[in-house]
């Protein structure tokens, strides 16, 4: 079984590696928000529209697009991941995440997390342990692929035997692979 996300080598590597986790895990927020703001532009309309048709089957204009879903907490965290980086408008076009990475310049950072967003997917995901300030270890439930996220927003919320549904981003950085939490969904019970 492969096993990813934490390095246990020396004291001082495990130090430097909590650092660049650090940076990742409060550059993510700040990338997603720019990516957010880049679908402000009058050119992406027409593109949420249509993708409100598909993920909802909604027929609204763009007062109500903001209205019904942009405004309400629930379903923004539900329709922006989906719409920012899984959303084609037709199979040959790239996702709003994928024209945000080409269109604007990043730092070298940025451009990590975007990838790892662009490449994320909302999975399911076994707790092989309950979550603890040091995170969890989690097997996506598709793959069998065992990876350690370090996120102790986890604990007192996540149990093993339960069942996460999120986004998670994978992301290398410091010679290791790193595995943030975009957004949680839902936490199914065993």
């Amino acid at each position: 079984m492969v096993e990813e996300g934490r390095n246990p080598g020396a004291r001082v590597g495990g130090l430097v590696l909590s650092l660049e986790l650090t940076r990742l895990r409060q550059a993510l927020p700040l990338v997603v928000r720019r990516a957010m703001g880049f679908t402000a532009r009058h050119k992406f309309d027409e593109m949420i529209l249509m993708a409100v048709r598909h993920y909802y089957g909604l027929d609204l204009d763009l007062c109500g697009v903001e209205h019904e879903i942009l405004d309400d907490d629930d379903e923004r965290i539900r329709f922006l991941p989906w719409f920012l980086w899984d959303w084609r408008s037709s199979s040959d076009e790239p996702t709003v995440g994928e024209q945000f990475m080409v269109t604007c310049e990043h730092t070298s950072l940025d451009e990590r997390l975007l990838q790892g967003l662009c490449d994320s997917y909302v999975g399911y995901f076994l707790a092989i342990e309950t979550a603890t300030r040091a995170g969890v270890w989690l097997q996506d439930m598709t793959s069998g692929r065992r990876v350690h996220v370090a996120d102790e927003g986890l604990e007192g919320e996540l149990y093993e035997g339960q069942i996460l549904q999120a986004r998670l981003v994978e992301v290398e950085s410091g010679g290791a692979q790193h595995f943030l939490v975009d957004a949680v969904y839902a936490i199914l019970p065993p």
